[in-house]
């Protein structure tokens, strides 16, 4: 099993689109060969850090992922919004673990 972590700090003025954009988001990623959970956090200490939690049978199943169409389709409502804004409205780092023991 493999596990990506995406954390991101987003700005206070951007924090509520944010959220829609994951609460109404395409779902292309569920169909993807390889994937088997997402979850969106929300830090009870820091409202504006999210974490976006994948789990994948394997690396190479992520990286099939991020090199498909379906990524493209499911991140292109958060492309399109953030290209339109003066500042980029968050930031963004990726942390990536392979499962040793359940």
């Amino acid at each position: 099993m493999y596990i990506v972590m995406n954390k991101m700090q987003c700005l206070p003025e951007f924090a509520d689109k944010f959220e829609e954009l994951f609460k109404t988001r395409a779902h292309a990623i569920d169909h993807m060969e390889g994937f088997k959970n997402m979850w969106v956090l929300k830090s009870e200490n820091n409202p504006m850090e999210y974490i976006v939690s994948t789990l994948w049978e394997s690396e190479e199943h992520f990286k099939n992922w991020i090199h498909s169409p379906e990524f493209l389709e499911g991140h292109q409502r958060g492309f399109a919004f953030m290209a339109n804004l003066p500042e980029k409205p968050l930031v963004s780092t990726i942390e990536k673990y392979k499962v040793i023991a359940q």
